[in-house]
């Protein structure tokens, strides 16, 4: 599979043009609703497609994550912002 260049060439980018704190509102209320439906004991979540893991660095403290993402470079911004997380590429 071909992957985009954005999340391959240019992944070092990433962190410039799309910070982390600009997905808290987001990344809250989808922790609300896993919280909300999964209860708070803290569950196994797999995020697919994490890209950089701004999503997944507002939940990491109340679940278990497994991260998938095709483009390792963007796996890696994941890794550095998420050193919790269990990381899987190449699919």
């Amino acid at each position: 599979m071909k992957q985009n260049r954005m999340y391959d060439d240019l992944a070092y980018l990433w962190p410039l043009i799309s910070p982390a704190d600009k997905y808290a509102k987001v990344a809250n209320d989808w922790k609300d609703a896993l919280l909300e439906n999964l209860g708070p004991e803290k569950r196994d979540v797999l995020e697919l497609g994490v890209g950089g893991g701004h999503n997944l660095s507002y939940i990491t403290s109340n679940f278990n994550v497994t991260a998938v993402n095709l483009s390792e470079q963007m796996l890696e911004h994941s890794r550095k912002l998420n050193p919790t997380v269990i990381p899987v590429t190449n699919l």
